[in-house]
């Protein structure tokens, strides 16, 4: 966990202006809601550019302008950068906007240095010509990068402020784009227009929304783009499970004088703690709302929890049609081929991810091969992923496959297992071990002891290649010795 001195000082390690003009936008964006237009800065880089002012906001009426420094060393001539800087703001022949237009000006800097006395004339100079001064330096902004945006910590500063699991919106989705067995939450949104709308609206006048529905579906990307369309209107936190404790500092990332959204992904993982969450609903001001995805066979038992707090309103995400999978096809990869059409329509049965994983591998060579059913795509794809990881052996792959037939394995009662653990050659202490290599690489989640693989689509080629193209057994074998086990799964 980083203090105070520790942001500041990697704040003061930051080596460009650039970043560290990139690092307060990120701040000011989350607080001033109005567009910003950079003209001190090389767009998607962190190279400067002459411009004056630096960064400017404006909401259809008034200007916020933004100046930043990495001008450190002695009082003075911070004083006389700042000084400088403050003159060509308000001169309207270089910005050609009147005074009274410019609502504040915001000037964030990396020292400690500036005195009373010189913040004191300042002010003044800003005041007497009509405008308001706010200056940020590294102590105030490093005291809201810890208190308010920690991700930001990780992200610009390599410090590690949180365990990860509540991020911006951003940065959960390049969280979430990282893990190459899930469809990139950066596709084109397309055709679901009326459902965008009535998860908006039940956001506006419900607590708790709940979208739910079969794996694959498109949930998480369906809710970013709701999430994206209302980053004006509210402080948007995401949190997706990583099993670890949220901490006692759980809500100083709740903004306490204005709406908050909190998206919680595959809300059915995160087991009573999930109460924590929704315990947000019971802040003062009432101006906190929630949306989660939830697994279709978990979504009454996340209800059940919700209904403590406040009545989830649940929406059910349907399949695309054939008609929008062709659409997608074409739009998204270019794939025009009616022949690849029709067999990714008959793979996915309109499944967005399945869709999405037979789109990618048609495009590369001898496409079609790839893609004549369900279990050549799972093997295809999860094997070229799998096989980057040196974790992966027989020991491991039937650890996967159990639990994956299991659906979900209690850690704690293996004694029932005993039939499998010796059919497959493999003990209680090799299992457990490979349980927890497999939580450590997110294979797999360990909710008190009960494990599951959380991807479908990965939960499904597990039991493929568990049952099927390993024979670690036969399976009529299987079937004599464990269909006691397993009858509900199978």
């Amino acid at each position: 966990m980083a203090y105070i001195s520790e942001i500041e000082a990697a704040i003061r390690a930051i080596i460009d202006v650039g970043t560290f003009q990139n690092l307060c936008n990120e701040i000011l964006d989350r607080e001033i809601h109005a567009p910003r237009t950079s003209l001190g800065s090389q767009s998607g880089t962190n190279k400067t550019t002459a411009g004056t002012p630096d960064t400017y906001y404006f909401d259809g009426n008034s200007y916020i302008f933004v100046e930043y420094t990495t001008t450190e060393n002695e009082s003075t001539r911070l004083f006389n950068k700042i000084d400088k800087d403050l003159d060509k703001c308000l001169d309207e022949s270089k910005t050609n906007i009147p005074i009274k237009k410019i609502k504040k000006i915001i000037y964030c800097h990396t020292s400690s240095n500036l005195s009373p006395d010189y913040t004191n004339i300042l002010s003044k100079k800003c005041t007497e010509a009509g405008t308001k001064l706010e200056i940020r330096g590294i102590n105030e902004l490093a005291r809201e990068i810890k208190d308010n945006y920690p991700y930001l910590a990780e992200e610009y500063l390599n410090l590690d402020i949180g365990n990860g699991q509540i991020n911006d919106l951003n940065s959960f989705i390049e969280k979430y784009n990282c893990n190459e067995t899930v469809a990139s939450l950066k596709t084109e949104f397309m055709f679901r227009e009326d459902e965008l709308n009535a998860i908006t609206k039940s956001i506006n006048e419900n607590k708790i929304t709940v979208l739910t529905g079969q794996p694959g579906v498109g949930k998480t990307r369906l809710a970013v783009e709701v999430l994206s369309n209302l980053l004006s209107s509210y402080n948007i936190l995401c949190i997706r499970n990583n099993y670890s404790e949220f901490g006692n500092d759980f809500t100083r990332y709740i903004n306490i004088h204005g709406q908050n959204l909190i998206f919680v992904d595959d809300a059915n993982t995160f087991d009573n703690r999930l109460l924590t969450i929704l315990d947000l609903l019971n802040n003062p001001n009432d101006n906190t709302r929630i949306i989660m995805t939830v697994r279709e066979s978990f979504v009454s038992e996340v209800e059940n929890k919700c209904y403590s707090f406040s009545e989830p309103n649940t929406l059910v995400i349907k399949k695309f049609s054939d008609a929008e999978i062709e659409e997608f096809l074409k739009k998204v990869f270019n794939i025009n081929n009616p022949d690849y059409i029709k067999q990714i329509q008959r793979i996915c049965e309109g499944n967005a991810r399945l869709a999405y994983f037979a789109a990618k591998m048609a495009l590369d060579k001898d496409g079609y091969q790839k893609i004549r059913n369900a279990e050549q795509l799972f093997e295809r794809y999860y094997d070229n992923y799998l096989g980057q990881s040196s974790i992966f052996n027989d020991k491991t792959i039937i650890t996967a496959g159990i639990i994956s037939v299991s659906g979900m394995l209690d850690k704690n009662d293996l004694y029932n297992y005993n039939c499998i653990f010796q059919l497959c050659k493999i003990t209680e202490e090799e299992f457990l071990e490979n349980c927890k290599i497999l939580n450590e690489k997110e294979i797999l989640s360990d909710l008190n002891g009960h494990v599951s693989i959380d991807e479908q689509c990965m939960n499904n080629y597990f039991v493929y290649l568990f049952l099927y193209k390993k024979k670690f057994f036969s399976l009529d074998v299987f079937i004599k010795n464990c269909f006691d086990l397993f009858s509900e799964e199978l």
